[in-house]
């Protein structure tokens, strides 16, 4: 039995309300549908709803070749229902692929998550960008800039965003900028 259980096909559009400024724009254009199953050699496990007929990847590379132009068709078909009609019945599977999809594979919100900060909400609250750089080195993201890590905050359009905010430095040092809503959670 081959065992392939993280199958995905990923669909990109760029709708007419595009918005090339927000970060999120990438996840607007992005729909991951995961196609869990497996393959088997052996006949007696294949039931064509959950186990499928293995095949030489020879004998899948025609099979896909043959079937391209009406995959592409089915493409194209889709993209015309979606932007004459929309998508609002979009399945919740589609959905929760994609989220999975994106942070699995934003370093931003993987950094948000594992780091010792929270999410307050709270105007009182802030983290410092210095304080943020040094958490990103620490946390494994590699070395980078206040500035550098303040641009790429500066381009979300979630509660990560940076906006130029100024904070209060707790360590006798004056302003410092940063982002509100955010504290350590460590000392």
């Amino acid at each position: 039995t081959i065992d392939t259980s993280q199958g995905k096909l990923l669909a990109l559009a760029n709708p007419p309300f595009f918005e090339v400024s927000s970060s999120e724009a990438f996840r607007r254009r992005l729909a991951v549908v995961a196609m869990p199953c497996r393959f088997s050699f052996v006949a007696s496990e294949v039931d064509n709803e959950k186990v499928f007929p293995a095949q030489e990847p020879a004998e899948l590379d025609a099979m896909l070749d043959s079937s391209a132009e009406e995959f592409f068709a089915w493409c194209v078909q889709g993209s015309v229902r979606y932007y004459s009609e929309g998508i609002a019945d979009e399945p919740p599977s589609v959905l929760e692929a994609t989220a999975a999809f994106f942070s699995q594979e934003d370093p931003v919100l993987q950094f948000f998550d594992q780091a010792p900060i929270e999410y307050t909400g709270s105007l009182e609250d802030g983290v410092s960008l210095k304080d943020l750089t040094e958490l990103w080195a620490e946390e494994g993201f590699g070395r980078t800039t206040s500035r550098a890590l303040g641009k790429k905050l500066r381009m979300r359009t979630d509660a990560c965003k940076y906006k130029g905010d100024v904070l209060g430095s707790g360590r006798g040092q004056g302003k410092a900028r940063g982002i509100k809503g955010w504290r350590l959670t460590r000392n």
